[in-house]
């Protein structure tokens, strides 16, 4: 919001050594946030007001003008409207101004088609000032109306030797009382003990003129009111009115629609001016009907939705309630209006601007909340404006209905709380003395009664934490002074699951090479349907986003939704997402809160399956070591209804275990063709992470680097399919004590070693801690190994 030092001036004396920049400080460090102090003057240095004396033709343009200035100065113009003793904007050497692209260029002396020109005669949007001086074509700006000698500064000719205050609008979200020149003033008046002005008393009129309004819902429309004003004649505002609304960014238009921006921007209170031949039988305040059609005044077109707030006469809907007018307003032969200035609520108002789409001024107001008491204020404003610039206007009737008033706020507070929470002593005959200030009625000594004023309690001070928010910026935040609290630092608190989560992010997003994601809670049914789980119970929802979707049970089928989204994009690729499921099984009954268990599910996708597999079960056994859990076991178990039973496996808690927590399994071709997963393969793990127990803490131990020596020997052997890697790996450590580590290499199903074996390579690492092996001593230990898989598993030498 902009607010002009000039017109404060109007409502409060502020000190004579005030700078901008000063009151910018006081503003922001107790009231509201200044971001900006900008001087309008500094863009029109150099640019005058000045009288053209002579104009003659120039010698080599038929388009340009030879003007002679009152100073003497000659000047090139090419403006279609230029004429002897006609003022106008100057631009003299040195003086920065803007082209028709937007750029800027600096005036210089120069010679125009062979005559000397000192300086530009400029239009209004040369200046920046398209919207108070406008023109058409190729006319230049006619500053002729304005009673200034000629050589002025321009910027105090039109008014532009202000400074504006931009504030913050977040900070204004609060207070409604702020969103006006007046009550910025009133702040003003409170930091410097100065008089704050009263706004003229509204005389209201006895006559209602047979106008009748009609409030349908009191609780949406608390103050209506409608004033009949006659005797008008549509014109152009005087140039100190234009020129205050441009400097605050409004665009002048005429008399009586600048009069209501400028009571707005004067007092906060929006309003809307109605012909009088539009409301023959009165206005009714009322709720839309479906499918009503609206057309505002900025020539949008709405058709509204039931229930929408608006303003009506008996046939049509007139305004978009405490947002914006219809096209049905004010027009250039208006003699009479109804002048509206009502009280919307916050809610209704900031309901309607966000489902159309429609922003203004009026809705930034009144979605904050205003009090009732602030339409008597713009009425008064309104009341005196038009007796000094439209003298034959006359206030002829007005209707007021106020069924329902703001109540009164009252809060007590004990003087032992405030000098507490201040951490000051103030008396309590200072500590009412603020509060007069600001204008709260202040009683009591111990304890004070604070009379809220009506423009603070619209639920901006309702309690005692409040009122020593008041005190306390009015004395000043850094008057307070500052006193560091007592910190006791204790032990931190051990979360071994929030730590084993985070561990297992890592490992799997940093090491395992995947990536995160964090899908919906809910499921649609299509993707339980693809996943095998349409029969599973799913606890529903009150109301869901879309029809079918329920609480999901496994995060299996949001994976397979963005399995096949990124196959769009990506042939090769892996995710996992940690997150909740929700069981319908209630342990504690009926009443209790369903199941919430942590689930972890991981995806590989790639063109080779065996790859997929084999990588996936290395990231889920090397999981313990990097995550600090009890190592898991793989087992056999009844695979879930989206695994591919032909590459399945269980995974357990530990090898005693017996009831599977996850599993890991290619994916079935059903779950493949039911999600639109195609041409590529899939490997999804699942695993129950409330099922994982972190350890306590991590066991560190040392091992020294090896002195000898180690020797990898690989051994190829046959043997049956059943047989499990867990279990040889297992025999092959304890085969002999120089085995230091046994590795997986390759395995090979295919007929050249029968339907009913496999071919199996392992990698074996020996070393010893006393010598360096010699090569008997390795083929002796790998004869061991082979004996030892011989015996236990029948296992042969692959031939060759």
């Amino acid at each position: 919001m902009k607010i002009s030092i000039d017109w404060l001036r109007d409502y409060v004396d502020l000190p004579a050594d005030l700078t901008p920049s000063a009151l910018a400080h006081h503003l922001t460090m107790r009231t509201v946030e200044v971001e900006q102090v900008v001087d309008l003057a500094a863009p029109l240095d150099q640019v005058i007001a000045a009288r053209i004396v002579e104009v003659a033709p120039h010698p080599n343009a038929d388009r340009l003008r030879v003007c002679t200035m009152h100073d003497g100065r000659t000047v090139v113009c090419g403006g279609s409207n230029v004429r002897p003793d006609m003022l106008v904007a100057l631009a003299l050497p040195g003086a920065v101004c803007t082209g028709g692209d937007g750029s800027s260029f600096t005036i210089a002396e120069s010679k125009v088609r062979g005559v000397a020109s000192s300086g530009m005669i400029c239009a209004g949007e040369e200046l920046g000032l398209a919207d108070l001086l406008p023109t058409t074509g190729k006319e230049i700006s006619d500053l002729s109306g304005l009673e200034v000698a000629a050589g002025t500064p321009l910027a105090s000719a039109i008014g532009f030797d202000d400074v504006l205050l931009e504030i913050d609008n977040k900070s204004l979200t609060n207070r409604p009382d702020l969103w006006g020149h007046y009550g910025i003033a009133r702040e003003l008046a409170a930091m410097f003990e100065r008089s704050l002005k009263p706004l003229p008393r509204f005389d209201a009129p006895s006559d209602h003129a047979g106008l009748s309004i009609q409030i349908e819902d009191p609780a949406r429309c608390r103050r209506f009111t409608m004033t009949k004003i006659a005797g008008l004649k549509t014109g152009e505002s005087p140039m100190w009115l234009r020129s205050r609304l441009a400097r605050v960014g409004q665009r002048p238009i005429n008399l009586l629609v600048d009069l209501t921006n400028y009571v707005m921007m004067a007092v906060g209170q929006p309003s809307h001016a109605f012909d009088a031949r539009d409301l023959p039988e009165g206005v009714r305040i009322r709720g839309a009907v479906a499918d009503e059609p609206l057309t505002l005044l900025n020539g949008e077109s709405l058709v509204l939705e039931p229930g929408t707030l608006i303003v009506a006469s008996h046939d049509r809907p007139m305004a978009l309630a405490g947002v914006m007018g219809g096209e049905h307003a004010v027009r250039d032969d208006t003699e009479e209006l109804w002048l509206e200035v009502a009280n919307f609520t916050a809610i209704d108002v900031r309901r309607s601007s966000r489902r159309y789409g429609v922003r203004s001024e009026s809705s930034s107001r009144n979605e904050k909340g205003l009090d009732c008491e602030r339409i008597d204020a713009a009425l008064g404003t309104f009341q005196a404006l038009f007796a000094d610039l439209a003298p034959d206007a006359r206030f002829v009737a007005h209707v007021d209905q106020f069924p329902n008033p703001w109540p009164k706020v009252t809060v007590r507070v004990d003087i032992d709380f405030l000098q507490r929470r201040l951490g000051r002593q103030l008396p309590s005959s200072q500590v009412r003395a603020l509060l007069e200030r600001l204008g709260f009625d202040a009683t009591g000594d111990a304890q004070l009664e604070v009379a809220v004023p009506s423009w603070r309690a619209t639920g901006d001070v309702d309690l005692p934490e409040d009122i020593v928010e008041e005190i306390a910026r009015l004395y000043g935040y850094e008057e307070l002074g500052f006193t560091p609290p007592r910190v006791a630092l204790t032990a931190p608190v051990i979360q071994p699951q929030r730590r084993m989560d985070r561990r297992l992010r890592e490992y799997l997003a940093f090491r395992a090479g995947l990536r995160e994601v964090v899908t919906y809670p809910w499921v649609d049914a299509n993707l339980r349907e693809a996943a095998g789980l349409a029969d599973v119970p799913c606890l529903g929802l009150a109301h869901p986003p879309a029809p079918g979707q329920r609480l999901a049970v496994s995060l299996v089928p949001q994976m397979l939704h963005t399995i096949a989204s990124n196959l769009r994009h990506l042939d090769r690729f892996g995710a996992f997402e940690l997150n909740r499921v929700f069981s319908a099984t209630r342990e504690d009954g009926p009443e209790a809160l369903p199941q919430q268990p942590r689930h972890l599910v991981a995806a590989w996708v790639g063109p080779d399956v065996g790859e997929l597999y084999y990588r996936a079960k290395g990231v889920i056994g090397d999981l313990a070591r990097h995550v600090q859990t009890r190592a898991l076991a793989w087992g056999v178990g009844e695979p879930p209804p989206w695994a591919d039973p032909k590459a399945h496996q269980a995974i357990l808690a530990d090898d005693t275990a017996r009831t599977p927590i996850g599993h890991i399994a290619a994916l079935h071709p059903r779950t493949r063709r039911l999600a639109g997963i195609r041409r590529a393969e899939t490997v999804v793990v699942e695993l129950n992470v409330d099922a994982l127990e972190p350890h306590p803490s991590r066991e560190n131990k040392f091992a020294p680097l090896p002195k000898y020596p180690t020797v990898s020997a690989d051994l190829s052997v046959v043997l049956e399919r059943g047989v499990q890697w867990t279990t040889i790996e297992s025999h092959v450590g304890r085969a002999h004590g120089l085995v230091q580590n046994v590795r997986f290499v390759d395995e090979y199903v295919g007929p050249q070693v029968g339907d009913a074996h496999k071919s199996l390579t392992l990698s074996v690492t020996l070393g010893s801690s006393e010598r360096t092996l010699v090569r008997d001593e390795v083929e002796m230990v790998m004869q061991e190994i082979l004996a030892e898989l011989q015996r236990e598993f029948g296992a042969q030498l692959r031939p060759g």
